[in-house]
């Protein structure tokens, strides 16, 4: 009798996590495929997406084109820039990166400064072929940064 409640007790058990498993497996598929929805979104409306400097150096040494954002976490001015970039990303359906240089090691932000000098925040970088091809320092407003981003060649005139 009581190698039999054992057997059950075990095949209730075997049977809870392979039920578990199999809801996990059906979360996970239904969560890949918001994510594929939402990646088809951001593709068309362009984006605005945090990079790490190992994600930089691979597109820098891959001579990619795109426009980086450096920032400081507490910079009041890099904050102010942030929403603005939103905005214009949208409108433009531009592809824009950033990177918080204050969150990075002394370490990085030599490395980071071997390939791209970063004195001051905000500061735009319009990279053309894994090459700096123009620069905005300081904070703008929208209307502003829209200028100084067609002056750089980041964006067309309206």
């Amino acid at each position: 009798m009581r190698k039999n409640l054992i057997y059950i007790i075990c095949s209730l058990i075997i049977i809870a996590c392979l039920i578990v498993t199999i809801v996990i497996k059906n979360n996970k598929k239904e969560e890949v495929v918001k994510n594929l929805e939402v990646k088809e979104q951001v593709v068309s409306q362009g984006f605005f997406k945090e990079i790490s400097l190992g994600e930089l150096l691979v597109k820098l040494d891959n001579k990619e084109s795109f426009i980086l954002l450096q920032s400081q976490t507490w910079c009041g001015h890099c904050v102010k820039t942030k929403p603005i970039y939103e905005e214009i990303v949208k409108e433009y359906n531009l592809e824009v990166f950033y990177i918080e240089v204050d969150l990075l090691t002394e370490q990085e932000k030599a490395t980071l400064n071997a390939h791209i000098n970063y004195k001051n925040t905000p500061c735009t970088v319009l990279i053309k072929e894994g090459v700096e091809a123009g620069r905005i320092r300081g904070f703008y407003n929208k209307e502003n940064l829209i200028k100084e981003l067609v002056k750089i060649g980041a964006i067309k005139e309206k």
